[in-house]
């Protein structure tokens, strides 16, 4: 629940400076508002790059987007009928996460991106074209890096064995199964849940504390 929180201060922070309650409203659209909107992904290391460097050398690394580089085109995005606009995560990665899939700490944004300064103007800037604002979050894993028991890297808040999955069930590279079964049975279940993803370190939800800094 601490990142949540986390997630939901950096939203509610960037939505809230120089409105009135009843524009704050407007942030809080029910079920039935969400079923019907239009939603537009953006991966922000590849929807706009404002310095205008060279173009993609490496598809494997980062090619220069940035929250700012978002933010320059919000004339563009409000003129596309969309109703909300869906972040990929923000938060800091292990090496080339241009994606914000490989996280490292989930309390930091991701410096390539920007700060977290640019990420309140650009919810901000969302807001006011009219645009609901939506932040991914990864809840299953966190990003390379790492060897059970050991850790090359420090995770936070994960950074503990016991907060991960120990592979001891799972096959080479500790990943899960890569097809279905014809018949699938609670084995193959057990191993897409302890498993990793890829090979990307699974972090151990049946520990509660795991739970609660969620």
């Amino acid at each position: 629940m601490m990142l949540l929180r986390f997630c939901f201060h950096i939203i509610l922070l960037g939505l809230t400076l120089g409105t009135t309650v009843g524009q704050q409203a407007r942030y809080n659209p029910n079920v039935d508002t969400w079923r019907k909107a239009t939603v537009y992904e953006i991966m922000t290391d590849r929807f706009n790059n404002p310095q205008n460097t060279l173009d993609c050398l490496n598809p494997n690394q980062y090619c220069g987007g940035t929250f700012k580089g978002i933010h320059d085109k919000l004339g563009y995005l409000s003129k596309l009928n969309m109703k909300s606009v869906w972040l990929t995560p923000s938060f800091a990665n292990t090496p080339d996460g241009y994606h914000g899939y490989w996280v490292q700490n989930m309390y930091k944004v991701n410096p390539y991106f920007g700060t977290e300064s640019d990420l309140i103007d650009l919810l901000n800037g969302l807001y006011q074209t009219g645009l609901y604002s939506m932040l991914d979050v990864v809840l299953n894993h966190m990003g390379y890096g790492t060897t059970y028991p050991s850790f090359s890297y420090f995770y936070n808040p994960f950074n503990q064995p016991y907060q991960f999955h120990s592979c001891e069930q799972c096959g080479e590279g500790c990943s899960t199964p890569s097809s279905v079964p014809e018949n699938p049975n609670s084995t193959y279940y057990e191993l897409m849940w302890t498993c990793r993803l890829a090979e990307l370190p699974d972090v151990n939800h049946s520990q509660a504390e795991v739970v609660d800094l969620y």
